[in-house]
Parts: C-alpha cells; structure tokens; sequence
C-alpha cells in the first residue's frame, strides 16, 4: 500500500467523521480550490481558522469524497484533477442542508 493511498483514505474517514457531526448550530464549511491557495495560511488569511471562531467545521475538499461523484451531466470533458475534485464538492455541497462551500 503507498503512502498516498494511505493518506487519501484517512483524509476521507476524517471528512466522514466530521460530516456526521454537523447540525443547524454546526454547520460545515468546504473550503475550495488549488491546494496551494487553500491549505497555505498566508495565501487564505487563515480562513480555516476564521470559519472555527465562528463556529463552523472547515473541510479541505480533500476530505470529501469527490471522486465518487458523477459530474459527467454537467461537464462530461473535465481532465483536470481539480477541477473534477471542484465540481465533486459542488455537488456535494448542494446535496448536503448543513453544508456550505467558499471559494
């Protein structure tokens, strides 16, 4: 098993782990685009950090399972990794009453 299949699916069991906790008063809130904009600090102000202080969950999309969406009705052509995983989370994040997306 390498190393990157390992870290996908524990970052997939924390997503699921912590999509079960939302609710009303806790709402979750998928942080998406390019890794390098989302997961750095500087480049998104701390963002993740501000979604908590307001009491909301923040997702990386990592942490979502993206890749078992069908988004081939809305962009059948869609090479690109992440703009597969973006329009995964969309869907997601539509599907999902107590879940929110900021791009």
């Amino acid at each position: 098993m390498n190393r990157c299949s390992t870290f996908a699916r524990a970052t997939r069991r924390l997503g699921e782990e912590a999509l079960a906790t939302l609710g009303p008063d806790r709402p979750g809130v998928v942080v998406v685009g390019r890794p390098y904009n989302t997961c750095d600090p500087g480049v998104c102000l701390y963002l993740p950090r501000k979604l908590r202080k307001l009491g909301a969950v923040p997702f990386p999309i990592d942490c979502l399972p993206t890749r078992d969406v069908d988004i081939t009705d809305v962009h059948p052509d869609m090479y690109w990794r992440s703009g597969q995983a973006i329009l995964g989370a969309a869907r997601l994040v539509a599907s999902h009453p107590d879940l929110h997306c900021v791009y």
